[in-house]
C-alpha cells in the first residue's frame, strides 16, 4: 500500500494520514526507517545485557541459596539428597547460563559496530575484551560447557574456617579438570593456568566480568546515541506522533462508546492503570474534582492523548471534557 509519505523526513499531517490509510503499515514504515533500525540495535543491546544480568543474579542467587543450606546440618540428612541435588544443579545452570549470555551479548555488540563506523570501538574492545584473559576464559566456558561437558564434573564447593571459626563456602571450577579439554585458546588457558590454588571463583569472576561489560556497554550505548543522533530523534518524533494518534483514538473510543454510553463507573477501574501508591494520592484529592482528574489523566495518559490536536482542532482538549463527564466532574469544575 502507498502511505503517501515521500522522502524522510515525513511531516506531522503525512504521518497521521498514512495512520488511516493502515496503522500497522505505518508503524511498519517507521519501525524500517534509519532511526528505527538504530532504535532496534540499542533495544537489543539492551535486552540482550538485561539477559546476561539476570543469569549473573541467578548464579550468585544460587550460590547464596546454596551457602545457607549448607550452614544446616540437616542438609546433609538421607531424606534431604533431593533438595542437595537441586541446590548444585542451580548452581550448574547459573553457571551455563551466564557463559552462554556474556557470549551473546558480545555477537549483539558487534552488530552495532557493523551498523556504524564507531570511532574508538575496537581499540576497547581490544583492551576489555579480545586481549583480555578473563573475557577468553568466558568465552571459552561456554563452549566448554555447551560442546565438551557440563559444569557438573568440575564444579567443586571450597569449605574453609575464617575468623571466629565462622565457615566460608566458595563455588569454584577446577583448573586441571578445565584443561582437561584442549579447545582452549591460549589467552584462556593462561588465565586457567595463573588461577590462585588451581580453582576459579564463579562469584569473584562473574561479579567482575559484570561489572567490565556494564561500563562497556554504557560506554557503547552513549556513543551509537550520538552517532545516530539525529536518526534516532526523527524515528522517536514519528513514533511520538502516532503514539499519540493512537491513544487519543482508543482512549475516545472507551470513553465515549463505552464508559458514557453505558454509564459505567471509571472508578472501578482505576486500579487496572494505578499503582496502589497512585491510588493512595487520587484518593486523597477531593472526589469528582476537576484537580482529582487532571491528576489522573497525568498518570495514564502516557501518550499526551489530551494533548491531541488536528487542523486547529483540539480533539485531546474534548476528550479531557469527555473524562471530566465520565467520573462525574462538577459542571462548575469543568467550566473552569
Amino acid at each position: 500500500m502507498d502511505l503517501g509519505l515521500g522522502s524522510h523526513p515525513w511531516d506531522d499531517e503525512a504521518l497521521r494520514a498514512a495512520y488511516w490509510r493502515s496503522f500497522t503499515e505505518t508503524r511498519a514504515a517507521i519501525k524500517a526507517s534509519p532511526g528505527g533500525r538504530a532504535q532496534e540495535i540499542l533495544d537489543d543491546l539492551r535486552l540482550s545485557f538485561e539477559i546476561f544480568g539476570a543469569a549473573v543474579d541467578d548464579l550468585l542467587s544460587a550460590c547464596e541459596a546454596h551457602r545457607a543450606s549448607l550452614s544446616d546440618p540437616r542438609f546433609f540428612d538421607r531424606v534431604n539428597e533431593a533438595a542437595q541435588e537441586r541446590a548444585i544443579l542451580a548452581v550448574r545452570r547459573g553457571t551455563f547460563c551466564a557463559a552462554a549470555s556474556a557470549l551473546a551479548l558480545v555477537d549483539h555488540s558487534r552488530r552495532a559496530c557493523a551498523r556504524w563506523q564507531l570511532p574508538g570501538y575496537r581499540e576497547r574492545v581490544n583492551a576489555e575484551f579480545a586481549e583480555n584473559p578473563e573475557h577468553r576464559f568466558v568465552q571459552g566456558l561456554r563452549n566448554y560447557v555447551s560442546h565438551f561437558r557440563p559444569s557438573s564434573s568440575t564444579w567443586r564447593e571450597v569449605t574453609t574456617y575464617g575468623p571466629a571459626g565462622r565457615r566460608e563456602t566458595s563455588f569454584v571450577l577446577r583448573g586441571d579438570e578445565l584443561l582437561a579439554w584442549d579447545e582452549w585458546d591460549s589467552p584462556a588457558r593462561e588465565y586457567i593456568r595463573n588461577a590462585p590454588k588451581n580453582v576459579i571463583d564463579l562469584e569473584s569472576l562473574f561479579r567482575g566480568y559484570r561489572e567490565r561489560v556494564m561500563q562497556f556497554q554504557r560506554w557503547l550505548r552513549d556513543l551509537v546515541e550520538s552517532i545516530a543522533r539525529l536518526e534516532l530523534a526523527q524515528y522517536r518524533h514519528y513514533k511520538a506522533v502516532i503514539d499519540q494518534l493512537a491513544s487519543w483514538n482508543s482512549w475516545n473510543l472507551v470513553i465515549q462508546e463505552f464508559v458514557l454510553k453505558r454509564n459505567l463507573d471509571p472508578y472501578k477501574y482505576l486500579n487496572r492503570y494505578l499503582t496502589p501508591a497512585q491510588l493512595e494520592e487520587v484518593r486523597a484529592l477531593p472526589s469528582q474534582s476537576r484537580e482529582q482528574v487532571d491528576r489522573i489523566i497525568e498518570l495514564v495518559d502516557r501518550h499526551r492523548a489530551c494533548a491531541y490536536s488536528h487542523r486547529g482542532r483540539s480533539q485531546g482538549e474534548e476528550l479531557r471534557m469527555a473524562v471530566y463527564r465520565a467520573f462525574g466532574a462538577a459542571p462548575a469544575d469543568v467550566n473552569g
